[in-house]
């Protein structure tokens, strides 16, 4: 059984982006392909109740704070995340964010980080603290990360990764999963 955590904690129920069905999607994906994976939410305590709503038998775990609490959220993320999975056993992370892993994060724990486009470059479109931010710690979420999931040619050819199936999802078992929706996961290049 491999336990995978999917981070939710750059969402929130007030303004939601789109992402919060996509985590759902995935969870109900992954329960169908992957059998032996148990995905668990890492999620607050207001966002839990939208899953519970949303998926048949979800399990969440309650940790810090969501987007609708800036700061706090920043801090979950980087710091409370890293430590609740190694003391759970997790083998492994989902982060689907502005391409930001947690600073703490232990090695052992292997990171699939989601890119669905490389809003640090938009710099007339974001805050400068959040372009400042994202740029801080993309490169080093890049370096980081395990398996790194783009939905577009672009991200992929920005981040010079190479596609490469997953051993826990294929791109044909992706790709067939919802007709007109191209998610490739791609390896990064050691």
């Amino acid at each position: 059984m491999i336990k995978v955590a999917i981070s939710t904690l750059s969402q929130n129920v007030r303004t939601p982006t789109g992402l919060l069905s996509w985590f759902v999607q995935f969870a109900k994906l992954s329960a169908r392909l992957r059998p032996g994976l148990n995905c668990r939410f890492i999620a607050s305590r207001e966002t839990r109740a939208y899953f519970e709503e949303h998926v048949a038998g979800v399990k969440t775990d309650i940790v810090g704070w969501d987007s609708s609490h800036p700061l706090r959220r920043l801090f979950s993320e980087h710091f409370l995340v890293g430590r609740h999975l190694r003391r759970h056993n997790y083998n492994a992370l989902l982060v689907a964010n502005a391409g930001t892993a947690p600073i703490y994060l232990p090695r052992s724990i292997k990171l699939l980080q989601c890119v669905y486009g490389l809003q640090q470059s938009a710099a007339k479109d974001i805050r400068l603290r959040s372009r400042i931010y994202r740029n801080l710690l993309f490169a080093r979420t890049v370096r980081r990360a395990d398996c790194i999931v783009v939905n577009s040619e672009y991200s992929r050819a920005q981040l010079h990764a190479e596609p490469r199936p997953t051993p826990h999802f294929a791109e044909n078992e992706v790709h067939n999963a919802r007709p007109g929706i191209r998610v490739v996961a791609y390896r990064r290049q050691r």
